[in-house]
């Protein structure tokens, strides 16, 4: 091929390479048979978690606000830990020769450890992991007593749900509903 003129042959051989790539019946085989090979598996996870599920309700019922209030502490711990951690590994790196190189000296690669290398990127990780901080202690300090209403509400919900334990069934209808269109289309192929 001269680059200019496709022949009768480059588009054959183009065709053939699609059509072999892209059997889309081969593919959704090789799918079904995964899934009738790991069904037992899909199915205990699918157990497992709805057991957490309802596991979870318990616990909301009765120990919501700790969860909650637990949640946002170690959110604000580990941002915290985080922006330590960054500006700690920035002031780590200020006697590493070439790590004060800028990002257009360093150029694009896919390797991440030479931009990890560089001190220019852990103060910026370290910014943004301040203003996401500062933003949410603002926020927890501003909307407290809106956190302690939605937690009533997550406590009432919890409630509400352990009432109707049918409720941690319904994900198997669409399940069962996705394996039968999968099902479908792959024996009518």
């Amino acid at each position: 091929m001269d680059g200019d003129n496709i022949t009768y042959e480059d588009m054959y051989g183009g065709i053939k390479w699609l059509s072999d790539t892209l059997n889309l019946q081969i593919v959704s085989q090789n799918i079904f048979q995964d899934f009738v090979e790991s069904w037992w598996i899909i199915l205990l996870a699918l157990g497992i978690a709805m057991l957490i599920s309802w596991l979870w309700i318990l616990l909301m019922r009765c120990l919501a606000w700790i969860i909650v209030w637990l949640s946002l502490l170690a959110l604000v711990g580990l941002l915290g830990f985080g922006c330590y951690y960054c500006f700690k590994t920035y002031s780590d790196l200020q006697d590493v020769p070439g790590s004060d190189l800028s990002y257009t000296e360093v150029g694009f690669t896919t390797n991440l450890n030479a931009y990890l290398a560089l001190r220019d990127t852990w103060l910026w990780f370290g910014i943004i992991i301040s203003v996401v901080l500062f933003i949410l202690l603002l926020m927890l300090l501003f909307l407290r007593t809106r956190i302690r209403i939605a937690i009533e509400l997550i406590s009432e919900a919890s409630k509400a749900v352990g009432y109707i334990t049918s409720a941690l069934f319904f994900p198997l209808i669409p399940f069962v509903l996705q394996v039968r269109m999968i099902a479908l289309i792959v024996f009518l192929m």
